[in-house]
């Protein structure tokens, strides 16, 4: 099967929809419905770790290229944020990060690159998340 709606409730809980066709009632399609949310969960936390993995990744790549790539990843880390803030609600309205909030990473970025004379953040080996 697969899941047909994604909608908040009046208390603004994630409510999932599986609209069956059959014509009975099975007591295991909450079973099915708690797969769907962690899968939902799931995803997200592999995304995560995939962001992290890249950005590993872009000591490897010329100062020319990475800076962009770092500020690519940045904001779509934003928009993984953002539809997990919106509790999964993806399927009506589209996840999106401001272009005020852009530019605010990439300045952020920027200003440790400046201060630490190192691509990201980094001085010594220390990671600096704090800026």
């Amino acid at each position: 099967g697969t899941l047909d709606l994604v909608v908040e409730d009046n208390q603004g809980k994630l409510v999932l929809i599986d609209i069956k066709t059959s014509n009975q009632v099975s007591f295991d399609y909450h079973l099915q419905l708690n797969a769907y949310k962690f899968a939902y969960e799931e995803e997200t936390k592999r995304a995560k770790h995939y962001y992290k993995l890249g950005e590993e990744g872009l000591v490897y790549l010329p100062d020319g290229f990475n800076f962009s790539i770092e500020v690519a990843s940045k904001v779509y880390a934003e928009i993984l944020n953002e539809i997990k803030r919106m509790n999964y609600l993806i399927l009506g309205d589209r996840a999106i990060v401001s272009k005020r909030r852009k530019v605010w990473l990439t300045f952020k970025l920027k200003v440790k690159r400046i201060y630490f004379k190192s691509p990201f953040g980094y001085l010594h080996g220390i990671g600096v998340d704090t800026l």
